[in-house]
């Protein structure tokens, strides 16, 4: 862990999604999500593998508030920067899209089977 954390301070984007996955493990989601940013910082390939990260984050609430529309922006930076996480971000940027898609969905079935229950009442 020494020489990851080491690695990150010069600036290795590679340690510092290491380091941040393993905070993430531990359930450390604030020291997580410094490490992920300090990624997104660094300019290197694992660019992409933190903003799904961060994604992913704010996506479910981890040390973070739920947002959907923040997770989103990190899906779609983790897509524009491209490499391995081109897929991954397309894959999680589609997900979210096809939950929000089903959630108004139920909700529309939902309001239609009040008014007829009502109709029956």
């Amino acid at each position: 862990i020494a020489l990851l954390e080491k690695a990150s301070l010069q600036g290795s984007g590679e340690a510092s999604v290491w380091l941040g996955d393993m905070a993430m493990e531990q359930k450390q989601h604030k020291e997580a999500m410094k490490l992920y940013e300090l990624a997104l910082t660094q300019h290197d390939a694992y660019m992409a593998r933190a903003a799904i990260a961060l994604g992913q984050m704010h996506e479910r609430g981890l040390g973070v508030v739920a947002d959907k529309e923040r997770a989103l922006s990190f899906f779609r930076l983790a897509r524009q920067l491209g490499g391995e996480g081109q897929v991954a971000a397309v894959a999680a940027e589609t997900m979210m899209e096809v939950k929000t898609s089903w959630r108004s969905l139920v909700d529309g079935v939902k309001g239609v089977w009040t008014y007829v229950s009502s109709l029956w009442g």
